[in-house]
């Protein structure tokens, strides 16, 4: 997160931890462009999501997807490495 943060053109990283949440946030902070996987592209969730964006002029840009590179995994191998009692950032999940 603080990679994208840093970024010149980026105003501020939220982290989604499901799908029902999109839209509850984009009301929260209106923002202009919500990145997805393209894993996701042909979900019924990803096909409504992105009407309800394009009504409110906001963006689904579609991530290619990486073969051989799991997110679940990465996340597992981070939390382990997490030290006892530190706590998740905030927003993070699946």
């Amino acid at each position: 997160m603080e990679i994208l943060k840093a970024l010149r053109y980026v105003d501020d990283v939220v982290i989604k931890d499901c799908w029902s949440s999109s839209f509850y946030l984009w009301e929260k902070y209106h923002y202009d462009k919500l990145f997805i996987g393209s894993d996701y592209q042909d979900s019924p969730q990803y096909k409504e999501l992105d009407r309800l964006l394009k009504a409110v002029n906001a963006e689904v840009v579609i991530l290619p997807y990486t073969e051989g590179i799991s997110s679940s995994i990465l996340r597992k191998k981070l939390e382990a490495r997490r030290p006892p009692g530190a706590q998740r950032a905030e927003g993070a999940g699946s």
